[in-house]
C-alpha cells in the first residue's frame, strides 16, 4: 500500500473511485499545465517542445515597473487584442542598438526576469526613441473599439 501513497493523495488512484471524482479537476495538476510552479516562477509553453521536459521556458519571476507612463498603461484583455504577434514585429526599438521595446514592461507594467527585451525594462535614454515610441502607442491605442 506504500507505494499506492503518491497515486492516492495526488487523486490519481481510481480502483472503486466514483466516475464523478475521477473526472474532477485536479488543482496541482492545473497549475502545471497553466505553467505557474511553486515559488511564483512563470514557464512559457514552447512552440515545438519535444519532451515534456523541454516543453517549456522558464521566465523567472515577475518584475514590476514602478515608473509606467499612465498614457501608455493598457489593461490586461485590450492589451491581449491590441499586440498580437504583428503588431510586436513592427515594435519601435528601444535604443541606437536597435534593441526592440519590451511592449509587456512599459504597457502592462511588468514583465519577467528573463524576458528577451529584459535590457529595456527601464526608462528610455534618447528622447527621439520615446517619442517614435509614443506616437505609435498613441496610434494602436486609436484604433480600439
Amino acid at each position: 500500500m506504500s507505494n499506492l501513497r503518491d497515486d492516492i493523495l495526488c487523486n490519481q488512484f481510481h480502483e472503486g473511485m466514483p466516475t464523478y471524482l475521477i473526472t474532477a479537476n485536479n488543482s496541482k495538476r492545473e497549475l502545471e499545465e497553466s505553467g505557474v510552479k511553486e515559488g511564483g516562477k512563470v514557464t512559457k509553453k514552447l512552440k515545438d517542445g519535444k519532451d515534456t521536459k523541454d516543453k517549456y521556458k522558464d521566465l523567472g519571476e515577475m518584475v514590476k515597473n514602478n515608473q509606467t507612463n499612465q498614457d501608455w498603461v493598457l489593461p490586461g484583455a485590450k492589451y491581449k487584442a491590441l499586440f498580437t504577434k504583428d503588431v510586436n514585429s513592427c515594435t519601435p526599438p528601444f535604443n541606437d542598438t536597435g534593441l526592440i521595446t519590451c511592449n509587456k514592461w512599459h504597457i502592462r507594467g511588468f514583465c519577467y526576469e528573463k524576458c528577451e527585451q529584459r535590457l529595456s525594462h527601464k526608462k528610455f535614454d534618447c528622447a527621439n526613441h520615446k517619442s517614435a515610441y509614443d506616437t505609435w502607442i498613441k496610434s494602436l491605442k486609436a484604433k480600439l473599439p
